[in-house]
């Protein structure tokens, strides 16, 4: 490339960046006032009560996340209850990680031939990219979803100084202890990423190669392959130490549910939904093999130029990609709403890099990248506005909530009958009631809450039919794809008045005596709760 051509493919690649940027923030401003939903609550309530490492100190669960639970509590010292503090981390973190994610392709690109500014034009569409992909809404917009930016950030930093170790064959040590040390916070954010070292042992055998020399890692990558080992065993042990268990989070029967047709199920959803926003039915599979063609297709494109230097880039991304899901294989992601897409946060870093070195070599010439770049960002724009309006409204329907039942004068025990759980997949009260209502009506809560089930919503005024027996009442959804679901946990006082039996997945009876009821039983309907037995 000429003078004029590097400094306008230069310029380009950051006016796209910035244009993303915009739309982020533009796309995100209905989520960043909503208020707290789901797990935020257990979250913001233990940070608040309990200190800076109060997340650690809870009985349930098996997560070991100290820097999630002191950078909540930074937010709390600083917003109080506020919600919007919180949101502006999340965000602040997101668009840190794109950043970070530029200088990754950048260190990528070194290995390969070309001007410097396509290199940083490449680097820029990548970051631009990962600022606006659909998939990232649930990790952007909910709180409770920090763990995911926090450890990809952290992840990135110490990938990105193996890379100055690496690749620049810096002759010190400092890069590599830097290294360890990100990778070290990063599994102090969340124990996904630990598969850092087997990527890191990939790219030494992918550098090894680049370097004219057969598939074998030096012996410096080797050391800190295993300094990374011994950092994760460091880890269990003082996660052992605190949480009692080296399996957490969801428990053994989630992370190991080695079902075959599960995981080809999950693979398939997640190699889908990491690039794709969520579709209706099950279009996002047809669209999966769409996708597997084109690669396949890219690769039969590339044996007709000089591409030495891209077979081994592109299968280490794809065998980095698969590493990356290992972690969370057994959980899924929905392919219909946004449940789950916070699974795909870090996997996309490689979804991207491999998008972004493919893009180069089958488009070739920038102006085609740009456009494609282009096209891909306005496709992402709709998706985007639409999840962070579905979180405002779920925080607009737990405010409702919490309201209605601070009103609860006459009663301290009530039974609800269908507590909302997720609003298009934007989670409401599927965990933290209790903590929510201690939040914002002081340690002793006005009301004692018993759930008899959750339902899914579609809008905020959604309203079940009501069909009145002699011995109960039935709930039924009108709307297809939603559902109820019944409570696994200890019931509460409230709930020896009633029954709930679930006739199919969207009818919901509740068996009753009429004579022998002591506690009220809540409806959930049209944005609001009311007394049965009042109307």
């Amino acid at each position: 490339m000429d003078l004029n051509t590097t400094k306008y493919v230069s310029r380009t690649g950051l006016i796209l960046f910035l244009v993303s940027l915009t739309i982020l923030v533009i796309a995100s401003i209905p989520a960043l006032t909503s208020l707290f939903v789901s797990d935020d609550f257990i979250l913001v309530e233990a940070v608040k009560n309990r200190g800076p490492w109060g997340i650690l100190v809870q009985s349930e669960g098996g997560f070991f996340r100290p820097l999630v639970s002191a950078s909540l509590y930074l937010d709390y010292s600083c917003w109080h209850l506020d919600p919007l503090g919180y949101h502006l981390t999340n965000l602040i973190v997101h668009v840190l990680n794109s950043l970070l994610l530029c200088i990754i392709i950048l260190q990528l690109l070194t290995v390969f031939p070309g001007s410097n500014a396509a290199r940083s034009l490449l680097a820029m569409l990548g970051a631009s990219l990962f600022l606006c992909l659909p998939s990232h809404s649930e990790t952007i917009f909910w709180i409770s979803a920090r763990p995911d930016l926090l450890a990809t950030t952290f992840f990135l930093a110490a990938w990105s100084c193996y890379f100055m170790s690496s690749i620049v064959d810096c002759p010190r040590y400092s890069w590599s202890l830097c290294s360890c040390i990100f990778f070290g916070l990063a599994l102090a954010s969340k124990e996904s990423v630990l598969f850092f070292p087997g990527l890191v042992l990939a790219c030494e055998f992918f550098l090894s190669r680049m370097k004219g020399r057969q598939y074998c890692p030096s012996n410096k990558g080797l050391l800190l392959v295993l300094g990374y080992i011994l950092i994760e065993a460091f880890y269990f042990v003082i996660r052992f130490h605190n949480t009692g268990t080296i399996i957490g989070g969801y428990g053994t029967d989630v992370h190991l549910a080695l079902s075959p047709v599960q995981l080809l199920k999950n693979a398939l959803s997640f190699c889908s939904r990491t690039v794709l926003p969520a579709l209706p039915g099950k279009l996002t599979v047809p669209l999966l093999f769409l996708g597997l063609l084109v690669i396949i297709g890219s690769l039969f494109l590339t044996r007709k130029v000089k591409m030495n230097y891209i077979h081994t880039p592109i299968w280490l991304l794809i065998v980095s990609f698969f590493l990356s899901l290992i972690p969370v294989f057994t959980l899924g992601v929905s392919k219909i709403d946004s449940q789950g897409e916070r699974f795909l946060y870090l996997p996309s870093v490689f979804a991207l890099c491999l998008l972004v070195v493919l893009g180069d070599h089958i488009l070739k010439k920038p102006r085609k990248l740009i456009i494609a770049a282009i096209f891909m960002i306005i496709a992402s724009i709709f998706p985007l506005h639409m999840n962070a309006r579905n979180w405002e409204r779920a925080g607009m329907v737990c405010k409702d909530l919490i309201a209605d039942l601070q009103a609860l004068h006459d009663h301290h025990i009530v039974c609800l009958a269908n507590l909302p759980d997720n609003l298009r997949g934007a989670y409401i009260f599927r965990n933290g009631l209790d903590q929510a209502l201690k939040l914002f009506s002081g340690p002793e809560a006005p009301v004692s809450v018993s759930i008899l089930s959750w339902q899914t919503l579609l809008t905020q005024r959604d309203k079940p039919h009501l069909i009145i027996h002699n011995q109960g009442i039935e709930l039924v959804l009108t709307h297809p794809g939603q559902y109820f679901h019944t409570t696994v946990s200890t019931p509460g006082p409230a709930c020896q008045d009633y029954q709930a039996h679930l006739k199919a997945p969207n009818r919901l009876f509740i068996h009753y005596d009429r004579g022998c009821l002591s506690h009220p039983l809540l409806i959930f309907s049209d944005g609001r709760l009311f007394d049965l037995f009042k109307q």
